[in-house]
């Protein structure tokens, strides 16, 4: 404000013809009253002149010496002010920038030391002291009236910037400014000791994580590398809390991937593997909720870990999905991201564990093919019931495998599973082997109460097995809205060799090959059942067999078989056996409302009855749609001729040439009466399969009954009845054979598998009354039976 004023108080060198300096000095010392309390006028000297304009007047330059009275100050810059001090802002704003790459609890701790904003609104620096001199330039304009000059248009600068129009004298400077005035603190040193404390701060906290952080990852690395087992007490929502053992089984490449085993240290069953990795988290974002309070999630290094399995809620319900384990205080393994911290205790009593090679080679050797193991499964809230596994198939280095279930006290009871067998650290240490039902339950219910294990036919049921310590395999099924069952098995035989599925049923059914055994209805007496393949076509794929009773010659039915050898079906009731033919004498064990009973020797035909074959291949087993439960055995004896349609076609027609006669006994159960007759073949067996016979009785050969009927040589008949016939006259009585009605008069005969033996039966279809037993009539055994009577 007082540039102006001072700016006028110059005065000019003599010059001739010129105004003087004392005339000059007198002009400026006009308006110098206003600045005499700032400043003293020492001196005004005149350094040129010169004549300007028309009428001339002078043009005068002149220099000014003042001094000052008082201290003078000019406002600066914060920019300025710092460079009083020789101080950057720069670092203290990069340590701000700093300071957001921290990570908890450094960042926290270290913004809490953060100084204030900036608040100092304006500064001023002392420029010039009291008693400094100031040298003033400036020019005046001189005009001479009447001898006297006279002084306008007064110009004028300080010779130094230390005078601005904004200097101002102590009084003047704001109180809440800043004052620069050579003392050694004020305001601003203190803002800047602050800062550059902070960037120290920065520095110490950068160092500190870098530190932490080095000692949380070499203590976790040590930690998956290790094999210590851990204990977890987790808290319960109600009762005492959850002891877990938590074993880190296998990593990769330094923490790039880990895995986890979760158990129950009480119950080897609850238990999951979990997978992550050891990784730094991301740094949290520089926001203000962050700063001032240190966070409960941890940040740094991590395992960072999720279920293999997505659908197990192991290893206790109620937990967050995800599990954070961390370093926490002086090397304290420290399960993080719950309701609140868990404690990792090493567990000194825990069962060593094999390595992750040796229990993937001990794994695969304990379910070979052939291998089987024998147990127990119990469901909650009920007895044990004992169980039996065979592995059957095991391929594509384990992402198939097959499991035969069966119940030893009852062999009709099975189930079969498939699955995958996994090597992979995701389930090695927990559940290695995971099955489900082929099909949402099984094909035949045994005789007995089914186990639940194989289902009710709505929903498939999973089946997890592994091995524990003590190298028996445990094992929990679990089905939609059925409760889990629990299984435990040790090691049992193994069948050496075991032939592939398919294999062993086209061992098991070779043509010729015969089955023993029994059938059993109920509670009524076993009795003797035998089977007999006759042909195989497509390769194994379809079978022609038959059934008997070795005591009753007219219980006996033929059958197609077609084998289904898809993986979920080959090892269970495989075998679908369909009747193609009648039944001389039938059973009446089972009935389906009034169409008929649907017994193996039944008068229904719409039935099927399934077969399976046990994993030793010793034992063919069936349960009928009547309940009858068939278990036959390998005979040592095949049958002797061969028994395919074209052998059976030509025994057939060596059998009913013309002439040929055959002998035996007829039976009739309503009557309950036998009599010997004798079938005379009338004409061979013509082109279209036409044939005459007659049947008679021996002592009364006059009363020769014909009949005319067809040698029915296809599929469904050659191994069965094919010579079929129809009464062709009138008798007396009422025998099917001899009688005088017609509408009972049907008669077929079978050929025994040797083709020495014609067994027959007349009446009605389904409605049979007598039953033949016929042997070929020689001369020899013509005479021979003559003789005897």
């Amino acid at each position: 404000m007082h540039y102006f004023l001072l700016a006028v108080l110059f005065g000019f060198t003599g010059c001739s013809g010129g105004p003087g300096n004392d005339e000059l000095a007198a002009f400026l010392r006009e308006g110098h009253r206003e600045v005499d309390a700032i400043l003293i006028l020492d001196g005004v000297e005149i350094t040129k002149t010169e004549e300007v304009g028309d009428p001339p007047v002078l043009n005068v330059e002149f220099m000014v010496n003042e001094k000052s009275k008082v201290d003078m100050f000019n406002p600066i810059s914060m920019e300025e002010a710092y460079q009083e001090y020789q101080y950057s802002p720069e670092k203290y704003k990069d340590a701000l920038k700093r300071l957001n790459g921290l990570r908890e609890p450094e960042r926290s701790d270290t913004a809490q030391k953060q100084p204030p904003q900036e608040n100092i609104s304006r500064v001023y620096r002392k420029t010039v002291s009291k008693g400094d001199e100031i040298k003033w330039t400036g020019t005046v304009t001189a005009e001479d009236k009447d001898g006297k000059w006279i002084f306008s248009g007064r110009e004028g600068k300080p010779d130094e910037s230390k005078i601005t129009p904004n200097t101002v004298s102590r009084d003047q400077v704001p109180e809440s400014a800043v004052v620069l005035d050579g003392t050694t603190k004020n305001k601003l040193t203190e803002l800047i000791d602050q800062q550059k404390q902070f960037v120290q701060d920065v520095d110490a906290a950068e160092k500190q994580m870098e530190a932490r952080l080095k000692r949380e990852h070499a203590f976790l690395l040590k930690t998956i590398q290790s094999d210590t087992a851990w204990q977890a007490l987790v808290p319960a929502q109600s009762g005492p809390a959850e002891k877990l053992r938590v074993r880190f089984v296998h990593q990769e490449k330094d923490g790039e991937k880990i895995y986890v085993l979760f158990e129950d240290q009480t119950n080897p069953l609850l238990r999951a593997t979990w997978v992550g990795d050891l990784k730094l988290t991301k740094a949290p974002a520089p926001n203000a909720r962050t700063f001032g309070s240190s966070s409960k999630s941890p940040d740094g290094w991590i395992i960072d870990l999720a279920p293999a399995d997505k659908d197990r809620d192991f290893p206790v319900s109620g937990l967050r999905r995800t599990i954070v384990i961390t370093m926490t205080g002086e090397d304290q393994l420290t399960w993080m991201n719950q309701k609140g911290p868990i404690i990792l205790t090493p567990d000194a009593n825990a069962p060593a564990l094999p390595d992750y090679e040796t229990l993937q080679k001990k794994i695969l050797a304990q379910i070979a093919p052939g291998q089987t193991w024998e147990g127990t499964i119990q469901y909650k809230g009920e007895t044990s019931n004992n169980l039996r596994l065979t592995f059957m198939d095991l391929r594509d280095n384990g992402n198939y495998v097959r499991l035969l279930v069966e119940k030893p006290d009852d062999p009709f009871v099975v189930g079969i599973f498939e699955g995958t067998i996994s090597t992979s650290p995701d389930h090695l240490y927990s559940w290695p082997i995971q099955l489900k039902t082929a099909d949402k339950g099984i094909k035949v219910f045994g005789s007995k109460k089914i186990l639940s294990l194989f289902g009710t036919g709505l929903y498939f049921v999973k089946l997890y097995l592994m091995f524990d310590a003590e190298g028996n395999m445990i094992g929990i099924s679990r089905s939609a809205k059925s409760l889990s069952n629990e299984l435990n098995l040790k090691i049992a035989d193994k069948i050496d060799n075991l032939p592939a599925s398919a294999d062993r049923w086209k061992n098991a059914l070779k043509a010729g090959a015969r089955w023993t055994g029994t059938i059993t209805r109920g509670e009524q007496p076993k009795e003797q059942i035998s089977m007999t393949v006759a042909e195989v076509r497509e390769n194994g794929r379809i079978y022609r067999l038959f059934f008997e009773n070795p005591d009753n010659p007219h219980q006996f039915r033929y059958f197609s078989a077609t084998l289904d050898e898809s993986d979920g079906s080959v090892d269970n009731y495989a075998l679908v056996i369909e009747a193609r033919s009648p039944v001389a004498q039938q059973t009446r064990f089972g009935h389906r409302f009034t169409d008929g009973d649907i017994d193996l020797f039944g008068r229904g035909k719409a039935n099927k009855n399934l077969f399976r074959l046990t994993p030793d291949g010793k034992e063919l087993l069936c349960v009928t749609e009547a309940k009858e439960l068939i278990r036959l055995s390998p005979d040592t004896a095949p049958a002797s001729k061969p028994l395919d349609q074209e052998s059976v076609a030509k025994l057939w027609k060596e059998a009913c040439v013309k002439g040929s006669r055959w002998r035996g006994d007829l039976v009739n159960t309503k009557a309950k009466q036998t009599l010997e007759v004798q079938l005379d073949f009338i004409s061979g067996v013509d082109e279209l399969g036409n044939v005459d016979v007659e049947v008679s009785p021996v002592k009364q050969r006059k009363l020769r009954m014909p009949f005319k009927g067809k040698l029915e040589l296809d599929d469904d008949n050659v191994n069965a009845f094919a010579l079929r016939l129809k009464k062709a006259a009138k008798g007396i009585g009422d025998s099917a054979i001899f009688g005088k009605s017609a509408s009972n008069g049907e008669l077929y005969f079978r050929l025994s598998p040797d083709g020495s033996e014609l067994i027959g039966m007349a009446g009605a279809p389904n409605k049979w009354e007598e039953f033949l037993d016929l042997k070929p009539l020689s001369e020899d055994s013509e005479k021979s039976s003559a003789a005897s009577k």
